[in-house]
C-alpha cells in the first residue's frame, strides 16, 4: 500500500517504535554514524537484532535508515545539479524550511514496516529507495512523490532491516506525475 497524504493529523493506525531514545549521533571517522547498540526487528521467523553501531547517517549522499530512527535532514537544491545536496545537522533537526523529516518504524505488533516523510523543502520531490531485507539482500523499492508542506507514508507488508533514500530531486513542469514508482 502507498499513499500520498495531505492534511495536518492522518490517522495510520497504531505503530510501535522498535527503539525509543533520542537523536544522538556518534562520529566515525568523517561521518556521524548510528550509536553503538542493536535494534530489535519482529519477523515472521521470530526477532532479528540489527546491529546499528558505526552505522552512517549518510553515506555518500544517501540517507540511511535503520528501524527506529526519527531524524530531519536538509536538502539544498542548487541551480545546474540534478540532485539535492543532503546534509544532517549536528542536532538532527532540518531547519524547517528546506528540509525533511524522516520516521522508520515497523507497525506495532506487525512485521509491517512504514515510513514516514514530512517534506518541507519547498519543492515538490522525488528519490529513490533501496531496501536490505531479513534474508540480507539489497533491493530496489518504489518510491512515492512528495509535493512540498505534505508527507507521504510508505508501507511494506514485510520487514525493513535498512532502508537508503538516494537521488532527492526536484518535481519540475506541468505534467508531474505523482506515480509511485
Amino acid at each position: 500500500m502507498r499513499a500520498i497524504v495531505s492534511g495536518v493529523v492522518v490517522a495510520v493506525g497504531a505503530c510501535g517504535a522498535a527503539l525509543a531514545g533520542a537523536f544522538e549521533p556518534t562520529p566515525c571517522g568523517d561521518l556521524m554514524c548510528h550509536p553503538p547498540g542493536k535494534v530489535t526487528v519482529r519477523t515472521a521467523h521470530g526477532d532479528v537484532e540489527v546491529d546499528r553501531t558505526g552505522v552512517p547517517y549518510l553515506e555518500n549522499g544517501a540517507i540511511v535508515l535503520l528501524p527506529g530512527d526519527e531524524f530531519d535532514v536538509d536538502l539544498e537544491f542548487v541551480a545546474g545539479e540534478a540532485q539535492a545536496r543532503v546534509t544532517l545537522s549536528a542536532t538532527g533537526e532540518g531547519t524547517g524550511r528546506r528540509g525533511i523529516h524522516l520516521k522508520m518504524e515497523q507497525m506495532s505488533g506487525k512485521v509491517d514496516t512504514l515510513l514516514t516523510l514530512q517534506n518541507n523543502s519547498g519543492e515538490p520531490i522525488k528519490y529513490s529507495a533501496t531496501m536490505r531485507v531479513e534474508n540480507g539482500r539489497m533491493l530496489p523499492t518504489s518510491s512515492c512523490p512528495v509535493l512540498s508542506g505534505l508527507s507521504a507514508f510508505e508501507h511494506w507488508p514485510h520487514p525493513i532491516l535498512r532502508l537508503t533514500l538516494a537521488n532527492f530531486r526536484k518535481l519540475e513542469g506541468e505534467n508531474v506525475s505523482m506515480v509511485c514508482d
